[in-house]
């Protein structure tokens, strides 16, 4: 998890990008940080040809340039009964 939040994503939108990151090495978590997980399923089904998209990657991509996220993307408010 501490991976995920070097880079700026939620957990699951890390490994998410991990799993695209293994089919496209030039995807970014900049540019992962700009989808949304549906956008990102579409890419992945995408690139394999399969409609079913549930596996996790088998070689993780790592955080070349993380940058942190701000506002009210993941930890940043907004949500979760905040006001």
């Amino acid at each position: 998890m501490e991976q995920a939040h070097e880079c700026g994503l939620s957990y699951g939108k890390y490994r998410a990008y991990r799993e695209l990151a293994a089919l496209d090495p030039t995807v970014t978590p900049e540019a992962v940080q700009g989808m949304t997980m549906r956008e990102i399923r579409d890419r992945i089904a995408a690139l394999t040809g399969d409609a079913s998209t549930q596996s996790a990657a088998g070689n993780p991509a790592d955080c070349e340039n993380p940058t942190p996220q701000n506002g009210n993307g993941h930890h940043g408010g907004g949500h979760h009964g905040t006001s």
